[in-house]
């Protein structure tokens, strides 16, 4: 699924961009996610097996910060295509469009950049804790002193600790 969106957005900037450099860059970026998934891939049909522990956390950060990019990107330059699209009926100099279209295309993709990496850089090393106490009368004896704890919202594995 994030294929689709990452060919798309490619296709977007691609042309959006002059430079030979700024045409290759974001889809150079956007297919860097995918080293993940693909090591695991080749190691599979290397070795028969993946134990993904062995890879670098790097790796693993770098594909679900691009899947949360990806997606979080991909709504917003579809957004902007259909806005372009509307007020192409509205101006009679398309080319004002176009530029601003541009412009609008390379704020979006530093703005979100930015945004998912602060969300996802507080998201990953912040954790709050509540503690409520419940009092329950005429608790059985074996129950007494006994604690239950609900955990949600977290990203509990090996590297998260």
């Amino acid at each position: 699924m994030m294929l689709p969106a990452i060919l798309y957005l490619s296709f977007r900037y691609y042309a959006t961009f002059k430079s030979h450099l700024q045409k290759w860059l974001l889809p150079t970026v956007l297919l860097s996610f995918y080293v993940y998934p693909l090591s695991a891939l080749i190691d599979f049909y290397i070795t028969g097996s993946i134990d993904l522990l062995n890879y670098p956390q790097l790796l693993a950060y770098w594909f679900w910060f691009g899947l949360i990019f990806v997606f979080q990107l991909i709504t917003w330059v579809i957004i902007t295509d259909l806005i372009k699209v509307v007020t192409n009926y509205f101006y009679e100099d398309k080319n004002v469009i176009s530029r601003w279209h541009h412009h609008a295309l390379v704020v979006l993709f530093a703005t979100i950049f930015l945004f998912t990496a602060a969300k996802t850089y507080f998201h990953t090393t912040q954790v709050q804790t509540e503690h409520h106490t419940i009092y329950v009368e005429n608790l059985p004896q074996p129950l007494e002193g006994l604690q239950i704890v609900h955990i949600t919202d977290i990203q509990g594995d090996e590297y998260t600790g």
